[in-house]
C-alpha cells in the first residue's frame, strides 16, 4: 500500500501540469487492461462501484485524497458527500413540484459522478437482496 503511495507520490512531483491528464489516463488503462474481470451479481438490485469507475477529470484529485485522508476516511467523506447530495436533489424536487423525478435525478447524478471521476479509487462494493 506504501509502495503504490510512494509510486503515486513520486510520479505526481515528477510530471508536468501540461502532460499530468494524459500520463494518469495512461496509467489508469495500462491498470484496467491488468486488472482480471469482477463478478457480477445477478441481482437486478445490486450495486456495483469502484473497479469499474470511469478516470475522470477529478480523478486525480480524488487518489491523492485517498493517500492523504486513507480509504476510510475518503468513503466517510464521499458518503457524507452523497447523502447531502441526495437530500438537496429532493428538497429541489419537492420545491419544484416534481417529487416524482427525485430517483432518476439521483441516478443522473451518481453517472455524472462517475464521469467526473468521484468515485475514482473506490473498491468494489456489492448489496444485494438476493
Amino acid at each position: 500500500m506504501h509502495k503504490q503511495a510512494g509510486a503515486l507520490f513520486e510520479f505526481l512531483l515528477t510530471t508536468t501540469t501540461l502532460d499530468l491528464p494524459l500520463r494518469l489516463l495512461e496509467a489508469s488503462q495500462e491498470r484496467s487492461r491488468a486488472q482480471q474481470p469482477v463478478a457480477r451479481s445477478n441481482s437486478k438490485s445490486s450495486l456495483q462501484m469502484g473497479s469499474q469507475a470511469k478516470f475522470g477529470i477529478f480523478s486525480p484529485a480524488v487518489y491523492g485524497a485517498k493517500i492523504a485522508l486513507g480509504a476510510d476516511k475518503l468513503n466517510k467523506v464521499r458518503g457524507k458527500a452523497i447523502s447531502l447530495h441526495s437530500q438537496y436533489i429532493g428538497e429541489f424536487c419537492e420545491w419544484a413540484g416534481a417529487y416524482h423525478l427525485r430517483t432518476r435525478l439521483i441516478k443522473k447524478a451518481k453517472t455524472n459522478g462517475d464521469i467526473l471521476g468521484f468515485l475514482a479509487g473506490v473498491d468494489v462494493l456489492e448489496h444485494g437482496t438476493g
